[in-house]
């Protein structure tokens, strides 16, 4: 079994992430692939890069390792030139060179790239799935974005135009892969001025590869490419001198006509590649095809349109190798079915099984999966696929209902962009037409109701993806294996952490299926469990582990409040819940019914993580109001979560809630549990009910991870009270997360 360990060292002075494969058979010190930041492209203080890596399974025996990185980034290795993964005991290594920081996926998290290089089209004039399409117009483009560059296409006159930036450093030759990169834009409008000519524009610096593709035009006995001449006006190139020089992708290019070039490598191309890049766009729209795609890659070990030995792959080929994969657990028990999926899958066995609920739901029969088995086995030997032969199967699986993605689960690690290829272009547009007034991508999201924005997202996500961002986040498992070890970040310094983590209740508070998940089933599925955990367990696990880190500052805090005689009294109270005000009437009338019932209770929620407070008599007087954030955007984020209960629900009637259990830390270090509930009315309107103090006017205190952004004084979220930031000096958010997987990967 391989391994791979992650960690930030410097290299020539500059910031790396290393990656160092392992395996029993290869000295690891050989076996480093180094990501260095060449020239830094954001401000953000988290490393531009992705990588996932997947061990090898059952059913393929070596692994896959997936790099994602922006221009800036070089990626530096000393692999053999060709090697066979299989023989040399290396992984099959995948770099993503993505051209706009913003569409890096987050860390840790699944490496989607059906959504990375979805294909997508400009002024599509339609078709159905597997029909013929509709006659191209002189506006309409596709655009296929490809691992390390993209393909423009314009259908109406066959032509295409290729752009490919080097993947790593062997490939740039003579100069560094990090220094090249490239952005395009178009000028199409859907109604096309008169006398004007569409085209697409490219700026790149001088190591990005371009070229031209036509079809063939018969002209006396042998075929002919077509004059570049024609080519000059649908597809403009300037190369600039300078890395600096090119716009980041999605802002305005105005390169200087001194810089366009017209002399062009010049290849052939086919006829059905233009074709085929509008039933890659349909099959984008829908999930399940996509699944199978995925699965396809990560069974045989093939990636955009080519297989492990490069041969070219269309998504036909892709989706019936995904079929194929699935056919064998399709009659399977289902207790058995799980085991064999893991030993299949490994950690990607939950996509799997998502995969083959789907193929259960459309009823493959005999036939069907006669069909499946002669085009796998045709793709195997190099022959496509007949379309014609599987399209009745493809068809049916087009039609089931996907499992729905989140919002969150297209956006980046800062949400400042997506990850989804179309869907960021879209919001760049949009940012470009409201400058002064752009949204955040999130909110844009939630509130675009027309247009080609709009049907993206809801073929994406569902018609319902605006009721459901706002009751949940990300949907897609933590790969905890991808998640590097900070810089300094050493065993010793680990161990301490986990020490003080190791016995405080607090570490699995709300984590009882977490627990379960890591505690039952074989050992095959606990060690699974160990290694990709429910994105909503890591948030939490994340957040209790800082507020564990924080108490320190808590405590401090109140000693310095109870060293004031009139405060001696002053505790550090914990869970802490808000109860909205309830309604007037004690009781419902249900006309229709003629019946009468009981209203109920509304909930207590999450008020803050923790309070510092004196109770006297049957008053609480609040005095510090703390919130611990321990995400990269912990200001922002505690912006929003005291704004919105300090300022919006505190009002007359509702209710300070500690519930039984919750603790009392006085500035001694004495604890006291509640043997039963407590709870404080604010502004009550009336006698002898018990009364919270001090909620408008309490210090409120915010407590974040080294590093992460601070309270957004230009956020509409604004707060009345000034707000006070500590840090927890000795971790950043990047510490918290690599202790969240050592955690769960050491529980016993």
């Amino acid at each position: 079994m391989s391994e791979l360990c992650a960690d930030f060292v410097w290299v020539d002075g500059k910031r790396a992430l290393r990656l160092r494969y392992a395996h029993i058979a290869r000295d690891p010190r050989h076996n480093d692939v180094l990501l260095i930041e060449q020239t830094a492209t954001s401000s953000d203080e988290r490393f531009p890069a992705a990588y996932q890596f997947t061990r090898e399974t059952r059913d393929r025996p070596y692994s896959i390792l997936r790099i994602v990185v922006p221009p800036g980034v070089s990626v530096r290795y000393k692999f053999p030139a060709e090697y066979m993964p299989m023989i040399d005991q290396l992984p099959l290594m995948f770099i993503y060179r993505v051209q706009d920081t913003a569409a890096l996926p987050p860390m840790g998290v699944d490496i989607v790239e059906r959504q990375m290089l979805a294909p997508f089209a400009l002024n599509d004039p339609g078709g159905s799935l597997f029909g013929a399409p509709l006659p191209p117009t002189p506006t309409y483009f596709q655009v296929v974005p490809r691992p390390n560059g993209v393909t423009i296409r314009h259908p109406l006159s066959e032509k295409e135009m290729r752009v490919t930036v080097p993947p790593d450093e062997p490939a740039a030759g003579g100069s560094s892969d990090g220094l090249e990169r490239f952005a395009y834009d178009f000028y199409a409008p859907p109604v096309l001025p008169r006398n004007e000519v569409p085209f697409a524009r490219v700026v790149a610096t001088s190591g990005v590869d371009v070229k031209f593709a036509a079809i063939p035009r018969p002209v006396g006995p042998s075929p002919m490419l077509i004059s570049p001449l024609a080519l000059i006006d649908v597809f403009r190139v300037y190369k600039v001198p300078t890395f600096g020089g090119v716009p980041v992708q999605g802002t305005p290019l105005e390169p200087e006509e001194r810089f366009r070039i017209t002399s062009f490598e010049r290849v052939y191309t086919q006829e059905e590649t233009l074709s085929m890049a509008g039933f890659d766009i349909a099959v984008g729209f829908v999930p399940v095809l996509g699944d199978l795609v995925d699965i396809a890659e990560l069974v045989y070990g093939v990636v955009t349109g080519s297989d492990r030995w490069g041969r070219p792959l269309s998504t036909t080929d892709l989706m019936v190798m995904g079929v194929g994969a699935l056919l064998p657990f399709v009659g399977a028990p289902l207790l058995r079915r799980g085991k064999q999926l893991v030993q299949s899958f490994g950690r990607q066995a939950d996509l799997a099984d998502d995969a083959l609920a789907a193929l259960k739901g459309v009823h493959i029969d005999g036939r069907d999966a006669e069909k499946i088995v002669e085009q796998t086995a045709l793709v195997t030997r190099g022959l496509p696929v007949d379309i014609d032969v599987v399209r009745g199967v493809l068809d049916k699986i087009a039609k089931v209902e996907p499992k729905p993605l989140a919002l969150d689960d297209l956006l980046n690690g800062g949400q400042s962009g997506f990850t989804h290829a179309e869907l960021q272009e879209l919001y760049l547009d949009y940012v470009r037409r409201n400058k002064q007034s752009a949204s955040s991508p999130r909110n844009w999201a939630l509130n675009v109701t027309k247009g080609r924005s709009r049907e993206v997202l809801e073929r994406v996500l569902g018609a319902d993806y605006v009721k459901l961002a706002g009751g949940r986040g990300s949907v897609r498992p933590k790969n905890l294996i991808d998640i590097p070890r900070p810089e300094g970040f050493t065993d010793e310094l680990v161990d301490g952490a986990l020490e003080r983590l190791a016995d405080d209740p607090k570490l699995f508070e709300r984590l009882g299926n977490l627990i379960d998940e890591l505690t039952r089933g074989d050992d095959v599925a606990r060690a699974i469990a160990r290694t990709r955990i429910n994105s909503g367990h890591f948030r939490i696990l994340k957040g209790n582990i800082a507020e564990i880190f924080s108490r320190s500052k808590q405590i401090a805090a109140l000693e310095k409040i109870a060293a004031q005689e009139t405060l001696a009294d002053a505790v550090l109270i914990s869970g802490v819940r808000m109860r909205l005000p309830k309604a007037p009437a004690a009781q419902v009338r249900i006309n229709l019914l003629n019946t009468t019932v009981a209203k109920e209770t509304p909930p207590a929620l999450l008020f803050s993580d923790n309070i510092i407070a004196v109770i006297r008599g049957d008053k609480l007087k609040v005095l510090v109001v703390f919130e611990v954030k321990s995400g990269f955007q912990g200001g922002a984020e505690a912006t929003e979560q005291v704004f919105k209960w300090i300022e919006r629900n505190v009002e007359a009637g509702a209710e300070l809630v500690l519930e039984k259990g919750a603790q009392l830390t006085s500035a001694g270090g004495k604890v006291v549990a509640l043997d039963s509930m407590l709870s404080f009315t604010y502004k009550p309107g009336k006698q002898g009910v018990p009364e919270v103090l001090g909620l408008q006017n309490a210090q409120r205190t915010l407590i974040t991870a080294a590093g992460v952004s601070h309270l957004g004084v230009d956020s509409s979220l604004q707060i009345a009270k000034p707000v006070i930031r500590e840090v927890l000096d000795e971790f950043s958010s990047a510490h918290l997360d690599y202790l969240v997987g050592q955690v769960v990967q050491r529980f016993r």
